[in-house]
């Protein structure tokens, strides 16, 4: 989350070395300051991936009971 290049760079990769779906579940951010899963989404789908799976939380929420929208990702 905060190298949203590399998250493609690894998607691209990984579908390179496989013939099977290639799926990412990513946090909306790293914390409340930054918020950037619709950046991280968009290297990931330029990279193919097949699927994205968001978690409605921050790395720095971890479980907090807490958690905050993310319909920005579609």
């Amino acid at each position: 989350m905060k190298k949203p290049p590399l998250c493609g760079d690894i998607v691209r990769a990984v579908k390179n070395a496989v013939d099977l779906p290639v799926t990412v579940k990513i946090r909306k951010g790293w914390d409340e300051n930054s918020v950037n899963a619709v950046e991280v989404a968009k290297y990931c789908e330029d990279a193919g991936v097949d699927a994205i799976c968001v978690h409605g939380r921050t790395r720095t929420q971890m479980y907090e009971r807490r958690r905050t929208g993310i319909l920005s990702v579609r």
